[in-house]
């Protein structure tokens, strides 16, 4: 059970961990398409 658990929250983890890096990403596209006057 406890291995399990553990499987399930590295499994979870690197799904935030992704969506995160994915999230980033999104912001950084924005921001340089907001922030192009002031680079």
């Amino acid at each position: 059970m406890r291995l399990t658990a553990r499987t399930t929250a590295s499994v979870q983890f690197e799904q935030l961990s992704s969506n995160v890096q994915a999230l980033q990403h999104n912001t950084c596209r924005v921001g340089n398409m907001r922030g192009s006057r002031t680079g």
